[in-house]
C-alpha cells in the first residue's frame, strides 16, 4: 500500500519538477530534494525489476522503512509546491480559477508568452488570446498587438506601444487584465 502510494505521488509530481523551469528556479532546495528522491525511487524500481517475484522484491530488509522515508520527502515537497502556486495565486487571484496543472503549465511557459496565450481562456472568461509580432524566423515575440474574444472580436494595442508581455507571468497579465 505505501509503494502504491510512492507510485502514485511521484508520477504526479514527476513532470512538474523535472520539466518545469520555473519550479526548478524558485523551488531550488525542494527541487533538489525531489530530484534525490527521484534518483532513490527509481533505484528501488531497479532493484525490484531484478527479482523472480512479487515476493522476493518486497521483503528487502530495509525496503520499507526506504519507502516510507521517501513517501515523506515527496510529501514535503508537494506541500512546498502547494505553497508556491498558492503565493502566484496571491500574486495574481485569477489563478485561483484555474486548477494548479493549468498554473503549472502557465507557470512553466512564462518566458513563452504565445503558450501562455493558449491557457487565457482559463484566466480570463471572454477572451481567447492574444497575439503577438513575430520575428524574422516567424516565431512569436513577447510584444503583443492585439487580442481576441472567444467572439472573434479583437482589440488592437497602441500601434505606437504594443503590450510587452516581460517579467514574472503573473506581473504581465495583472498588467493586462
Amino acid at each position: 500500500m505505501q509503494f502504491e502510494k510512492l507510485q502514485k505521488n511521484w508520477n504526479k509530481l514527476e513532470p512538474i519538477f523535472t520539466q518545469s523551469a520555473d519550479v526548478k528556479a524558485n523551488l531550488a532546495e525542494t527541487s533538489r530534494k525531489f530530484d534525490d528522491m527521484n534518483a532513490s525511487f527509481k533505484a528501488i524500481i531497479n532493484e525490484m525489476r531484478d527479482h523472480t517475484t512479487v515476493k522476493e522484491a518486497c521483503v528487502v530488509a530495509g525496503r520499507l522503512d526506504r519507502i516510507k522515508e521517501l513517501l515523506a520527502t515527496l510529501d514535503t515537497c508537494e506541500t512546498e509546491l502547494t505553497a508556491y502556486l498558492d503565493q502566484k495565486k496571491k500574486k495574481f487571484p485569477r489563478f485561483y480559477f484555474v486548477s494548479d496543472k493549468t498554473l503549472l503549465t502557465i507557470l512553466s511557459n512564462s518566458s513563452k508568452p504565445g503558450e501562455v496565450a493558449k491557457n487565457l481562456v482559463d484566466c480570463f472568461c471572454g477572451l481567447k488570446t492574444i497575439h503577438f509580432v513575430n520575428d524574422e524566423h516567424g516565431n512569436p515575440t513577447k510584444e503583443s498587438y492585439k487580442m481576441e474574444s472567444q467572439d472573434g472580436e479583437t482589440v488592437g494595442f497602441d500601434k505606437v506601444k504594443n503590450y510587452m508581455c516581460v517579467g514574472e507571468v503573473e506581473d504581465w497579465l495583472r498588467n493586462l487584465e
